[in-house]
């Protein structure tokens, strides 16, 4: 149902036309007048009986779009803010998680290139060496 009505009385009328069904015989069924769906009334709500009577005849149709106007895919700008939100908050934290696990990487290979460097005699103590964390040259 992707049609996009601003009144519910609209969107049931709407499941006339897709049923192939009369205004008339849509009255029948939801129990109610076409008074009510004419000029002003059609702003006007609906009560809930009505649309209990269009369900249980019509049991496939999308309740969430019928008292929406939206199907259940559809977002508001809201949700996908806050969506988005999360979003980027959870590729923040990847991210970091990331970066901390390559600065543990590039810390433990700093390590193997000093150790394997004194192992080789080409490091003296006296040497100093620049890193970013001149600790890892102990």
């Amino acid at each position: 149902m992707v049609n996009n009505f601003t009144y519910i009385k609209q969107r049931i009328k709407y499941v006339a036309d897709l049923k192939k069904i009369t205004y008339s015989e849509l009255y029948k069924i939801i129990e109610m007048t076409d008074g009510s769906f004419k000029t002003n009334a059609i702003h006007r709500p609906v009560n809930s009986n009505a649309i209990v009577n269009l369900y249980t005849k019509y049991p496939d149709i999308d309740l969430h779009w019928l008292i929406t106007g939206r199907q259940k895919s559809e977002k508001t700008e809201e949700e996908f803010v806050i969506e988005k939100h999360i979003d980027y908050k959870e590729k923040y934290i990847s991210a970091m998680e990331k970066i901390s696990s390559l600065q543990d990487e590039k810390d433990k290979l700093n390590k193997e290139i000093i150790s394997l460097i004194k192992s080789n005699g080409n490091l003296k103590n006296n040497d100093k060496l620049i890193y970013d964390k001149p600790e890892l040259a102990k």
